[in-house]
Parts: structure tokens; sequence; C-alpha cells
């Protein structure tokens, strides 16, 4: 796959010692993300639905105590941290490519911030709900700490949305990114956000699109850690400058003097 930016003719590639360092740290965090993402999946069963009875929460976490303490370090923690790490890095990639207005790699920055605070809240939120509220049985306590955990991904999905979204943008006016991820990009940001609505709205079409969207997502982190990382958005710069060979045609170009 070839670089969206080929040279001019009177260019060269010149690549800095910034450049090129979002690169590898973009594609660590890509892959830390993805990873702890399907081993937290993996590690305890499904979580009981949004409207099963408080006794069915209560007695899933009591029964699957371990399991989902791992479960929820890994997908709000891990996976948090390296989303930070991976909206940094984009941001840094992305700037390139701007002018001198870097509003939108901004908001990218800004928005994986949002989305890393909400997965380090939820990840607060259930290590307390594991290892201090559950075995109380207090049924308020377990369904408010359970509600505000699954009301809390619909903000997460909301502010990886703008990330995602601000992505396409630069993507599709700069070319900082190849056309058709540009293009991807922008159909799956308004996606999230629908399916955000998910975890706030009582809807069976809504819960079963968060099944596609999830893999979706970790498929997108993917994919961008490595087009940045291989070198179809690799950092390097492309500085306008005079070769040689073009000063030397303009000097043989000039009258000679007498």
């Amino acid at each position: 796959m070839g670089s969206p930016y080929t040279p001019r003719e009177d260019t060269i590639t010149v690549i800095t010692p910034e450049a090129g360092r979002e690169g590898p740290l973009i594609a660590l965090a890509g892959l830390v993300f993805v990873a702890a993402w399907v081993a937290g999946l993996l590690v305890a069963p499904s979580s009981p639905a949004a409207t099963d009875p408080v006794g069915k929460i209560g007695t899933y976490y009591l029964a699957h105590r371990r399991a989902v303490m791992v479960q929820t370090f890994l997908i709000d923690g891990v996976a948090g941290a390296a989303l930070l790490v991976f909206a940094a890095a984009l941001k840094g990639a992305l700037r390139r490519f701007q002018g001198v207005n870097t509003a939108l790699s901004d908001v990218v920055l800004g928005a994986g911030i949002a989305a890393a605070s909400v997965s380090f809240v939820q990840a607060a939120v259930g290590e307390v709900l594991v290892n201090r509220i559950a075995g109380t049985r207090d049924a308020v306590a377990v369904r408010t700490l359970f509600d505000v955990m699954n009301e809390a991904d619909a903000f997460k999905l909301i502010a990886l949305a703008v990330l995602i979204g601000a992505t396409a943008i630069l993507a599709l006016q700069t070319r900082a990114l190849t056309r058709w991820l540009g293009w991807a990009s922008a159909l799956l940001s308004p996606a999230l956000v629908i399916g955000g609505l998910g975890f706030v709205i009582n809807s069976s079409g809504l819960t079963d699109a968060l099944f596609v969207l999830l893999p979706l997502l970790l498929v997108w982190v993917a994919v961008v850690s490595v087009v940045v990382w291989r070198g179809d958005r690799r950092s390097a710069l492309y500085i306008t400058k005079t070769t040689s060979a073009l000063l030397a045609q303009e000097a043989s170009a000039r009258p000679r003097e007498s």
C-alpha cells in the first residue's frame, strides 16, 4: 500500500530525528488495547444485562469475583491506559499534516483523555463493586454501582466517537491516513454514538448492535496502529527543498559573464 503523499519532483524526503517515534508507540499502545479487551472478555463470563434483577447481578459478582476483578483490571484499567497513549501518539502523527490550526488533532487527544478517564472511573467503581459491595448484598448499592458502570460506557463510546470522527476529518482533508480508512472512520464514528445509547435505553436492537460495534472498534484501533507504524503514515516529514540538480540546472541556464 503506497503512501497517500507523493513528494514533488523538486522535493526530497527528509527524515528528521523527531519523525517516526509515534509509529512504534502507537503500535504498542494499539496492541495492548486490543489484547487487554480480548483477554478481558475471555477471563470471565458475560456480565448481567442492565435490566436483570439486582439479585442476579449480586450473585454473578459473588460467583465470579476473581475473574471479574481481572476482567475489570484489563478492560477498564489496562485498556484505558493504552487508550491514553494511543490518543497521544495519534495526535502527534496527525499533527504533522495540519497547518497552523491544530484544533482537530487537539480534539483527538482531548477525546482520548476523556475516554480514558471514564475507563479509569469504571475500573475503580468495578473493583469496589466486586470487592466491597457485592458481598454485603445491599441491593441499592449494588444496583447503583452497576448502573454507573453501564451508563459510563455510553459516555466512553461518545468520547471514542469524537476521537474517531476527528481522525476521519483529518484523514479526508489532509490525507494524513489512507482515504479508505478515513471513510471507514467517518462511518464508525456516528455508529458508536448510536450504539452507546444501548447502555441507557432499553432496546434489544441497540444492545445487539454493540456486539458488532465492539469488534469494529478493536479492528479500527489495530488498523490505525498498523497504518501509522508501517509507513503509510509513518512519521516522515516531506520538506520542500530545491535539489542540487535543480540548482545546477539554474546555474547552467544563466548567461555566462564575459
